[in-house]
């Protein structure tokens, strides 16, 4: 078996000759230019694997490809049954601050942990000081929406004395606004945070900082995975490739694209230039579950909700892997 990931890398394109970006819509099947790669399994494995719905010839690749840029396109229309397509009102080397020489106070609320720290930028160069991981309200227990608000104050106000702006990564779906702030629409990967409805996390942290009397600073919000895909554009040189996406995929999962802003046509704008697109596409249901997949999605917070990241993500795949042992026991 040959793996397409051990063929020899081609050289990055020099500086004087970058690769010409392609044109990120519309949305296309990517063309196959060899075939993939059959998968070699054991027959009674792939006896058991078939019997509940987890064989891997059992999914049609290209059909769900087809499914999920289908509900992309429909979730840039602002139509039923798409993807959430959340824009983040970011772009590339736009609406960001010139942070060269200054301090950032930062947060990553994640799915798993809780991370606060400080960020300058030396030459281009990020460095990260003072960090602190602690664990994300509601992982360990039930936790209120002012929890989290105020263990971020706690965390935030023995730096901001240096810093000159607040960035925010909320690893949960969020509406942003064009203010870069962000109003909660929903938790996922099993956290049991309440009281979160048509809370703006910005305007909220902002509230109560206030209330600390510490110095009011301008504060960014921004999904994990607009994040990410700031991260490679701003540490990877841009002759390294043709084009970025950004991807998580830890406690959950999710995916973010560049796209033109005339594509993103639920917001009514004519106009040029692009913007970034969080996916959410952990939220995609259009594919067939195991019965594995079944049992834990009925078990979890929101049953029907978030198919592909409990799936998929490491919040779900311990489980999953227990399930199908038990199974694989019972079965001989």
């Amino acid at each position: 078996m040959k793996f397409p990931f051990l063929k020899k890398n081609k050289p990055a394109p020099t500086p004087e000759a970058p690769a010409a970006p392609r044109a990120p819509f519309p949305f296309a099947a990517p063309a196959q230019d060899e075939p993939v790669p059959a998968i070699h399994i054991d027959a009674h494995v792939l006896a058991f694997l078939r019997k509940y719905d987890a064989a891997p010839d059992q999914l049609d690749t290209q059909a769900l490809t087809d499914a999920l840029l289908a509900a992309m396109q429909r979730g840039l229309r602002g139509e039923p049954g798409g993807l959430p397509m959340l824009p983040a009102y970011l772009a590339p080397g736009k609406h960001l601050p010139d942070t060269e020489g200054k301090r950032v106070a930062v947060v990553d609320a994640g799915g798993t942990h809780f991370r606060v720290a400080t960020v300058r930028y030396e030459f281009g160069h990020p460095i990260l000081e003072n960090e602190r991981k602690l664990p994300m309200p509601g992982t360990d227990g039930a936790a209120d929406w002012t929890d989290f608000i105020r263990l971020t104050a706690d965390a935030l106000a023995p730096l901001l004395a240096d810093a000159t702006h607040i960035g925010i990564c909320f690893s949960y779906p969020a509406q942003n606004t064009p203010e870069l702030d962000a109003k909660v629409l929903s938790m996922t990967k099993e956290v049991q945070l309440t009281g979160w409805e048509e809370h703006l996390v910005g305007a909220d942290l902002a509230e109560e900082l206030a209330r600390r009397g510490c110095p009011k600073l301008p504060i960014a919000v921004v999904n994990d995975t607009p994040a990410t895909y700031l991260s490679g554009v701003a540490t990877i040189s841009n002759n390294y490739a043709n084009g970025f996406a950004g991807l998580v995929n830890g406690t959950g999962t999710n995916t973010c694209c560049l796209l033109p802003v005339r594509a993103i046509e639920k917001l009514g704008r004519d106009e040029d230039g692009a913007m970034l697109v969080n996916l959410e596409s952990g939220s995609f249901t259009e594919l067939p579950q195991s019965r594995f997949d079944q049992a834990i999605d009925a078990a979890s917070a929101a049953p029907g909700a978030y198919r592909l990241e409990k799936m998929t993500s490491g919040r779900y795949l311990g489980e999953l892997s227990r399930l199908a042992l038990i199974a694989a026991a019972d079965d001989g």
